[in-house]
């Protein structure tokens, strides 16, 4: 579970002269507002804004943005009222915090009528910030640089979409070559020309491999780097091992201590931090274990009874 600590030293470290005291008190006055409420998993409510925080802080967003983060669910689901939000946190919280409330109370005649409404706010609210302050324009740019780079936009053609989904099922699902003829027909595609000759193959060098000599062929099973820790204080609940969403660690209990190993291959570094997050005691530290010298834990481990 996030800690408001966690995301106080987080903010410290990229903005030194940020105003703290007013994340605490975000995160009081949501707490407080939000007792009792639960959410459908059965987690206390204020998980979810607490991990809206933190996903803000690591985009290195300023403090008024985060303690938006912290509070943007007080309007619409607790007796919160923005006079209230605007005393306590000032007008650029509270009109955030307006532009992000859903519009439940509203009554539209469609979806696409409320949806536009959520858009207009939203439009609104990010030009308001990219005139109170231009970098806000260089972190959307950002934002959108790494939409672009990990997501796939599809076209609105429904021809597009059913030749895409084909592809997939013929080159990566084994569809057979039959059963893809008879969807290209049936959507009214051209078919696909099968191959009637039998390839031939030509051999530009006599070997693949060239001869390996009397040291033979050494197969490496693995691509990356290992490194290990011992962190004192671990009671190696694997909670750590269970967060990690790539399975990049692993821990051994030894005489004096926890090794905790991670597969550089593996780990998505600082960017994710999620086991850095899970651990209870507060004793792992990934910077620390990335750092660490190969040869550091094989003194220790050499050393077991």
């Amino acid at each position: 579970m996030i800690r408001i600590d966690d995301i106080l030293e987080t903010i410290r470290a990229y903005h030194a002269e940020a105003d703290l005291d007013a994340v605490r008190k975000a995160y009081v006055y949501s707490a407080k507002v939000h007792q009792g409420q639960t959410r459908l998993s059965g987690d206390p409510y204020m998980t979810h804004p607490m991990e809206v925080a933190a996903i803000l802080t690591e985009l290195r967003m300023d403090v008024p943005t985060v303690v938006t983060g912290l509070l943007h669910d007080t309007l619409e689901d607790t007796l919160s009222t923005e006079s209230e939000l605007r005393q306590l946190f000032g007008d650029e919280v509270a009109e955030m915090v307006d532009g992000v409330t859903k519009i439940s109370k509203i009554t539209f005649k469609t979806s696409e009528e409320r949806q536009a409404e959520n858009f207009r706010k939203m439009l609104l609210a990010m030009a308001r910030d990219i005139v109170r302050d231009v970098k806000h324009l260089w972190n959307m740019k950002r934002v959108a640089d790494d939409l672009r780079q990990h997501h796939c936009m599809f076209a609105e053609s429904k021809v597009f979409e059913k030749v895409y989904i084909l592809e997939l099922s013929y080159w990566t699902e084994g569809m057979p070559i039959n059963q893809y003829q008879k969807f290209l027909k049936k959507y009214g595609l051209p078919a696909l020309q099968e191959v009637t000759d039998t390839p031939e193959v030509i051999k530009t060098v006599v070997k693949d491999i060239p001869d390996l000599g009397v040291m033979g062929l050494k197969i490496i099973p693995d691509i990356g780097e290992r490194k290990s820790v011992c962190f004192e204080g671990c009671i190696v609940c694997g909670e750590c091992i269970e967060e990690c969403p790539e399975n990049a660690l692993s821990v051994e209990e030894l005489a004096e201590c926890a090794a905790v190993t991670i597969n550089l291959a593996l780990c998505d570094g600082v960017a994710c931090r999620r086991c850095e997050r899970a651990c209870s005691e507060k004793v792992f530290n990934l910077i620390n274990l990335l750092k660490v010298r190969d040869e550091t834990l094989s003194v220790k481990m050499n050393s077991r009874g």
